[in-house]
């Protein structure tokens, strides 16, 4: 199965050496400068999504790297070694770019550990003004606030700059000899992996066909919330350490109202004459998301979203609204099993089915622990 991860590595060798091959780009070395060549690619991995159940593919417009600031920073001291914002296009697995930073001599002489910063499609977006004078304080106090991938507004389409994306790593030592330097050790490359710093829902709804009904009732979902309290009001950009699967780091507010992701009237038009056929049923991820992917597409189901918000360090939960023909309206609620089920870079649907006249029942298919024992540069969650 096609697999991506965007990752971040800092070669330890030069690129005649390593036999990489791919476009040289950023600051070009000067020929009396020591350097840290930077090399960001696309590559195949594992992917984990689903809780315990495998892999799924993202979408390129998920997956799309737009721009792209790298920051390095002296561990102890905090100052800065260097700083790239290179110009970058759509990265795909087809697809590596080479860079090289130019670090000062004392640097080279005394290679101190450094902490290494990541940040994709941010770029003078969210309000942030992380340049090359930003501190390592104010890159690792960089926030992303209420009025981005919440409820107001409400994201429900990638935006032209792509979905923003992030990775760090602290106190690497440093080896090599001049004119080039690495992070890792003697015998391997350190990287940093770039994940989304967002999570995404979606909603699938349809309803039994009823063969002794020929006239069946409508079917409207009025609206879907998040209930109070299950949202952060800022998410940080940047881990307080490298990205692992439950990984989060959020404000200590949260959004005190119900808040709403849908608020216009979705007909649920679609039927079909095993509802159960779409609840997940031990198959692997990629099976799962093939089969709602297949009702959409064969019109048995009705999709909402997605939605894509800040991370949560809680239980996401919520309401789905809904009236049968002119009946009185009715709610029905959704969770997530375990707090930390939306940390960054997860996704969940909600699959909800009317069975027997006017009730809802809700079925939530979401990302839990990672668990197959691997390393975080082997498999990671992803979309």
């Amino acid at each position: 199965m096609k697999r991506f991860a965007y990752i971040l590595c800092l070669m330890c060798s030069l690129l005649a050496m390593t036999g990489m091959t791919g476009c040289r780009r950023g600051r070009e070395k000067d020929a009396d400068r020591t350097v840290l060549t930077l090399y960001v690619y696309t590559r195949e991995h594992p992917l984990l999504t689903k809780a315990d159940v495998g892999e799924v593919d993202p979408t390129a417009f998920e997956t799309g790297v737009s721009s792209l600031q790298i920051w390095v920073f002296e561990h102890e001291s905090g100052d800065l070694v260097g700083y790239l914002s290179p110009a970058v296009d759509i990265l795909d697995a087809e697809k590596s770019d080479i860079y090289q930073m130019n670090v000062s001599d004392e640097f080279a002489e005394n290679k101190p550990s450094v902490d290494v910063y990541v940040l994709a499609n941010a770029l003078e977006n969210y309000g942030l003004t992380l340049s090359e004078s930003s501190t390592r304080s104010q890159v690792e106090a960089a926030v992303m606030g209420s009025s981005h991938f919440g409820t107001s507004p409400v994201v429900s389409v990638v935006p032209t700059e792509g979905l923003p994306m992030s990775g760090v790593l602290k106190n690497q030592p440093v080896f090599g000899q001049k004119p080039v330097l690495r992070i890792g050790s003697e015998s391997s490359i350190a990287t940093v992996t770039l994940v989304r710093t967002v999570s995404k829902v979606r909603f699938v709804f349809t309803k039994r066909l009823e063969d002794d009904e020929p006239v069946q009732e409508t079917v409207t979902v009025n609206r879907i919330t998040l209930d109070a309290n299950v949202l952060p009001e800022e998410e940080y950009f940047f881990l307080n350490d490298a990205w692992t699967a439950r990984s989060h780091r959020v404000g200590a507010t949260y959004v005190n109202t119900e808040s709403a992701l849908r608020t216009d009237d979705l007909a649920v038009g679609t039927t079909t004459d095993d509802v159960q056929q779409y609840a997940y049923t031990d198959q692997t991820a990629a099976a799962y998301e093939t089969l709602i992917d297949g009702g959409i597409d064969g019109g048995e189901l009705t999709a909402c979203g997605p939605y894509y918000l800040r991370e949560s360090d809680r239980r996401l939960s919520g309401k789905i609204y809904y009236t049968v023909g002119e009946r009185e309206q009715q709610s029905v609620s959704f969770t997530m099993s375990e707090a930390g089920d939306f940390s960054r870079n997860h996704t969940w649907i909600v699959y909800g089915y009317f069975y027997n006249g006017d009730m809802l029942e809700v079925v939530a298919v979401y990302i839990s622990d990672w668990t197959d024992g691997g390393s975080v540069t082997n498999e990671i969650y992803n979309w």
